[in-house]
Order: structure tokens, then sequence, then C-alpha cells
């Protein structure tokens, strides 16, 4: 196996935990595990947990394209892979950030 594949390999073992994160989120079941916020504050507990849950499945898919690409690209277009990774992620976090506002009551 060479070198790009098995990078490939390991993004998609990096991305199951966020996919069965994501999972388990949406089901509605662990928004009392989400850090900083008090669950007798959360006005839609199910909605905040669709919330979450897509947010991190969403992280967890963005890995498969860039998996793709690091396994099939050459190494110099590698690069502009990674940072479109990084600025989607990016993206999902200030989403992630801002949305969870909409869900907890002062």
């Amino acid at each position: 196996m060479n070198e790009q594949m098995l990078a490939a390999l390991v993004v998609l073992v990096a991305a199951a935990p966020l996919v069965a994160i994501g999972l388990y989120f949406r089901s509605g079941r662990a928004s009392h595990l989400l850090a900083g916020v008090d669950p007798k504050k959360v006005r839609d507990p199910a909605g905040l947990g669709r919330f979450v849950g897509q947010s991190l499945l969403l992280l967890g898919l963005l890995h498969l394209p860039f998996a793709a690409a690091v396994a099939f690209l050459p190494e110099e277009q590698i690069l502009l892979a990674t940072l479109g990774l990084v600025v989607l992620v990016g993206l999902v976090v200030v989403r992630l950030v801002f949305g969870l506002s909409r869900f907890v009551s002062k």
C-alpha cells in the first residue's frame, strides 16, 4: 500500500467517530453532553440534537472527498485540498457555534 492510500485510510478512520457521534447527537439523546450548554436552559432539546448532529455529520462527511483527494491527486495538489478542507471545517464550526444560541435561552 503506498503512502497516499495509507494517508487516505487514516483520514477515513478519523472521520468515522465524527459520523458516529453526529448520529448519536441527532437521535436526541446526547444534548446533555454539550460542554457549555446548560440542559435546563435549552428551549428545544430535539432541535438542538438535530442541529449539532447534522453539523458533526457534515464535518465527518467532509473528510470523504478529502480522503479521495489524498488518495488520487498528485502531491502538489493535496495542499490545495487541505486548504479547502480547513476552510470548510472552519465554516461549519462557526455555523455550529453561532447556531447554538438559537436553542439556549439566556
